[in-house]
Order: structure tokens, then C-alpha cells, then sequence
């Protein structure tokens, strides 16, 4: 499992980041996210869905997850590859 990769390229519905060993991928909507800390009513280690992405020019990335927009940094992707 790898946490938080390098963002490249985002579209309302795919992420493109880079693998800490250098592979780019493309994650597409729904994927699931964990909570690093207590957000938006979710307890930290709590896993959810990103419905949508949503470039933002305060927050960089922000994430539509229950309905509602959330700011990246609250959340870790983890990859299994």
C-alpha cells in the first residue's frame, strides 16, 4: 500500500498520480480514500468514495465524497499494486 501520491493531472472523473517507484497511474471515480484524521463526521481510518475530483486554485484538489466538496490533504489514497 502506498499513501498519498504525487498528483499530476486530475479530471472530474480520474486522477492520474505517480507511484513512489516512478509508475503513473490513472485512478478513476469511484476510488476509495482513508481519513487521516476526524473530517466531516468520519472517524480517523475511516475508508470512503470519491465520487468526483475538482481542481480548486486554494485547496489544489478537492474531493466530492457524501454529496459534498472536501480538500485532498484530509484524506490518503492507498494503492495495492
Amino acid at each position: 500500500m502506498e499513501p498519498n501520491p504525487e498528483v499530476l493531472y486530475a479530471n472530474p472523473f480520474s486522477l492520474l498520480v505517480i507511484h513512489n517507484r516512478g509508475r503513473i497511474l490513472r485512478l478513476y471515480t469511484p476510488f476509495r480514500v482513508q481519513c487521516m484524521e476526524s473530517f466531516g463526521g468520519w472517524p480517523a481510518g475511516t475508508f470512503v468514495y470519491v465520487d468526483a475530483v475538482l481542481l480548486h486554485p486554494k485547496h489544489r484538489l478537492l474531493y466530492h465524497i457524501g454529496g459534498q466538496f472536501y480538500p485532498f490533504y484530509y484524506f490518503r489514497i492507498l494503492l495495492h499494486i
